[in-house]
């Protein structure tokens, strides 16, 4: 619990010492990087689909 603590400590500490502009722009950074991964996943998740045979007769289709 100490350990959890004392990185808690460190990293607000080191926020604090960014200066506001710094801030902005990293938490745009990490919010346009966020996006993209999710976006990327979800495009790359589509599936596509395609005919696997096309111009057949009504008999042969219903076959």
């Amino acid at each position: 619990m100490e350990m959890t603590k004392s990185i808690t400590q460190k990293i607000k500490g080191g926020w604090e010492k960014i200066d506001q502009g710094k801030r902005k722009a990293l938490v745009l950074a990490i919010s346009a990087i966020t996006l993209l991964v999710v976006l990327f996943s979800v495009y790359s998740n589509q599936v596509t689909y395609a005919a696997l045979f096309t111009g057949l007769e009504i008999q042969d289709a219903a076959a």
